[in-house]
């Protein structure tokens, strides 16, 4: 059995993270993201959208890596 190396991620995603307590009764965080090399911003309602939103992002930065490998 040949095992395959690991597939190389070469790209480096950089965010700025920004995030404040928000609310009166109940805090939540909220805050925005930016990713630094489109300068795109995202604004963020709870940390569960800002952890969907990054997963997002670093799943596209690997699926072309894995299919060259293959």
């Amino acid at each position: 059995m040949v095992s395959r190396p690991k597939p190389r991620i070469e790209k480096r995603k950089v965010f700025i993270l920004r995030i404040w307590p928000h609310g009166r009764d109940e805090l939540e965080w909220v805050g925005e993201v930016q990713e630094v090399s489109t300068g795109e911003t995202v604004h963020m309602q709870s940390l569960e959208a800002l952890f969907y939103w990054l997963k997002q992002k670093t799943s596209q930065a690997i699926e072309p890596s894995v299919k060259k490998e293959m």
